[in-house]
């Protein structure tokens, strides 16, 4: 029997065109190879264990583009968050701005060398190069985003808007001869501020039929438009402010300080709210313990709902749309609100908005007088008198206590305003109480708050 020629081996994925040791055709057959299993043909397949291992091709390039999206994403998640965290802090100063770009650019730093160190053995691949100098362009960009995003910004506070049209209010106080201080004797000098609100009431001014604003100046449809204080009480209220009351030790001293008013009765220099020294940003010479009386002007001629409303001095407020005015009967349109507080340390005692008028709220505003009388300060005595006058006074009776932050808050808050109000950054002298002989005979009591008054 002719013996077959050796059967042809077929080996998948083999490259007929390389000279491989396992590709030299068999010189037997493969039933005789030792250790073969036997079959009854001579075209069987060549076993497993002779078959040529196919050759694996790893493809990474879907690695890449993943490593890629994953770092792009999250350099995206840096600049977001950098870019929202410069909008909240863009208030906070030229130093501030700095440091927060510092930082942003310290983190996309290190999450690209993150990324850069997790891809190891990868960074030498041509697409791995690619995408590192793409990272790095992006980098750039990121950095370009992020210095714009935290452009210098003013502290808002006490920014004021464009100066925008000329103020309509600025020169409009009275200065004619009819208007400036009179001998107190004088018969044409009305009724004087600010005058002792406790009861019994000593006034003996005959006011005829004037009576004053007794319900919410809101109500009566006039507005604040100056707010300033003076250096202890103008008003007297026994038991509450008066000759009595009590002060720090060391009171604060500066060049031009102008008359001292009364004292409130509750300094204890055993409390450290009355006694702690306040970092002052805003307002001048003030002190922690000390009693202040604010005083709150409004006018219906006044520049009311517009960005003129605050004025300084207060009488360019007042009398801002003079045509408004009916200057013989001015207690039924100016008033002003009277308040006298002593300041602690203690944000236990903060209000936010003191500059928009006095306090209403619980105690505060319940015990009032109602009275009319003129203007006030340190010009004036019971020698001389203003001539601005009849208008409306409404009085708090109580010392109440109020933080020095609040205060602080309202010189910013004045900063903010058009019109310059620098000169009442400062405490005013305070007026001797009025004689009685000028005081109005027309007091009433009341309250704002919703209570009742001590005194019927």
């Amino acid at each position: 029997m002719q013996q077959s020629s050796p059967p042809e081996l077929v080996f998948a994925h083999a490259d007929p065109t390389k000279t491989d040791p396992m590709l030299v055709p068999m010189t037997q057959p493969v039933s005789m190879m030792p250790g073969a299993p036997m079959t009854s043909g001579n075209n069987m397949p060549a076993p497993a264990a002779y078959r040529q291992p196919q050759e694996e091709k790893t493809n990474l390039s879907p690695v890449y583009v993943l490593l890629g999206l994953v770092g792009l994403l999250a350099i995206i998640c840096v600049v977001l968050a950098g870019m929202n965290n410069g909008v909240l802090t863009g208030m906070s100063g030229k130093d501030d701005h700095a440091h927060d770009l510092e930082l942003k650019m310290n983190t996309v730093d290190a999450n690209l060398s993150e990324m850069k160190g997790s891809m190891g053995s990868l960074a030498a691949t041509s697409d791995v190069a690619k995408l590192d100098t793409k990272m790095d362009e992006f980098k750039k960009a990121v950095e370009e985003a992020l210095k714009d995003s935290t452009r210098e910004v003013e502290v808002f506070a006490t920014r004021k808007p464009p100066t925008g049209n000329t103020n309509p209010c600025a020169g409009t106080k009275p200065t004619g001869a009819d208007w400036k201080n009179k001998d107190c004797t004088e018969a044409e000098i009305n009724e004087q501020a600010a005058a002792d609100v406790s009861s019994p009431f000593t006034g003996t001014k005959e006011t005829g039929n004037r009576d004053p604003i007794t319900q919410a100046y809101w109500k009566a449809g006039i507005c604040p438009v100056n707010v300033h204080w003076h250096l202890g009480a103008e008003h007297k209220s026994n038991g509450q402010f008066d000759e009595n009351g009590k002060h720090p030790e060391h009171t604060h001293d500066w060049e031009g300080k102008p008359r001292q008013g009364l004292r409130c009765h509750k300094y204890d220099s055993k409390d450290a709210k009355f006694t702690t020294a306040y970092n002052w940003k805003h307002c001048k010479h003030m002190q922690v313990g000390e009693t202040y009386e604010v005083h709150w002007p409004h006018s219906a001629g006044g520049a009311c709902g517009t960005v003129h409303q605050y004025q300084t001095p207060f009488y360019d407020g007042v009398f801002c749309n003079g045509g408004d005015l009916a200057l013989t009967n001015t207690g039924y349109n100016i008033g002003v609100q009277a308040q006298v507080f002593t300041v602690v340390n203690d944000e236990d005692y903060y209000y936010p908005d003191l500059i928009k008028g006095m306090i209403i709220d619980g105690d505060k505003g319940d015990d009032m007088v109602f009275y009319t009388g003129s203007t006030t300060g340190d010009s004036r005595t019971n020698q001389v008198c203003s001539k601005y006058s009849p208008i409306t006074w409404q009085v708090d009776r109580m010392c109440h206590l109020i933080s020095a932050s609040t205060f602080d808050k309202m010189c910013a808050d004045m900063k903010a305003q058009l019109d310059d109000m620098s000169d009442d950054l400062h405490p005013h002298g305070a007026r001797e109480v009025v004689a009685p002989q000028y005081t109005a005979d027309n007091m009433r009591t009341g309250s704002l708050s919703g209570g009742r008054a001590s005194f019927p």
